[in-house]
């Protein structure tokens, strides 16, 4: 059994509301696609599926010109790499 893998994208060059729901459609259509959402306010991809290079091959198939691009997020502990310095 393949292990699930859940991802956060930044979606970049999508432009209307009615690409990311096609986009949207076109990955719960894809096999191993196992929650997909686009939030089309904030640009951003939530992606839980077994295969997250075929669901970006899917993306780049639908709509050539947008871009997915992992969203790095700060891990609990760790400190920030920008010091605020205050006088």
């Amino acid at each position: 059994m393949s292990q699930i893998i859940t991802r956060q994208f930044h979606v970049q060059n999508l432009d209307c509301a009615a690409c990311a729901a096609k986009i949207e459609r076109g990955l719960k259509k894809t096999e191993g696609g196992e929650e997909v959402a686009l939030d089309f306010a904030n640009l951003i991809l939530h992606l839980k599926a077994i295969d997250i290079p075929k669901a970006l091959a899917t993306v780049h198939f639908i709509e050539p010109e947008v871009k997915p691009n992992p969203k790095v997020t700060k891990r609990a502990g760790t400190r920030c790499t920008r010091a605020i310095v205050r006088r």
